[in-house]
């Protein structure tokens, strides 16, 4: 469950500087990631998470 975890913010993080992430969940399976939308890119390209988000 990469939503879940870490990786949530990791594969954020890379899809604002625009690499394709996807995400590995079975055999033949693999789902392509898509910025959580309470996530923010800001001008400079961090992404930061508003609070209480």
């Amino acid at each position: 469950m990469p939503w879940r975890c870490h990786r949530q913010l990791i594969a954020d993080a890379l899809v604002a500087c625009g690499v394709e992430v996807l995400h590995i969940l079975a055999p033949g399976r693999a789902d392509r990631h898509t910025i959580n939308p309470s996530a923010r890119v800001g001008p400079d390209g961090r992404t930061v998470y508003p609070a209480g988000a």
